[in-house]
């Protein structure tokens, strides 16, 4: 039981076809290199759970455009454990938003791109 605690988490989430692209530029860019996926967006999680409004922004990912693509991702155990509470601090919020792991995983996402 305590192993499985410790292994990364693979998710999935979708988003459109032009933010899948705009992701892997900026991975590339930012020097992760073209298999650096899942930890430039480890990163960039981290750091956006951390800006006092990310619920509000959260909940502004819930109307984002067509979404196409899906993108697999590698979470780290304590990343997943962030994830977990900010999941129950937003439905407190936000109580009517489906889908709040994924928004929030889109919502960083973004965010770091319009960096």
């Amino acid at each position: 039981m305590i192993d499985k605690l410790k292994k990364d988490l693979i998710t999935t989430v979708k988003v459109s076809s032009s933010t899948d692209y705009e992701l892997m530029q900026r991975v590339i860019k930012d020097g992760f290199g073209a298999h650096g996926k899942s930890k430039w967006i480890n990163q960039t999680i981290e750091n956006f759970l951390l800006k006092p409004n990310f619920p509000e922004l959260v909940d502004l990912a819930t109307v984002m455009d067509e979404q196409d693509k899906t993108i697999s991702i590698r979470l780290s155990p304590d990343l997943n454990l962030k994830i977990e509470q900010a999941v129950l601090m937003i439905r407190k919020e936000f109580p009517m938003i489906e889908g709040v792991r994924s928004n929030i995983i889109r919502a960083s996402i973004l965010q770091e791109l319009l960096r």
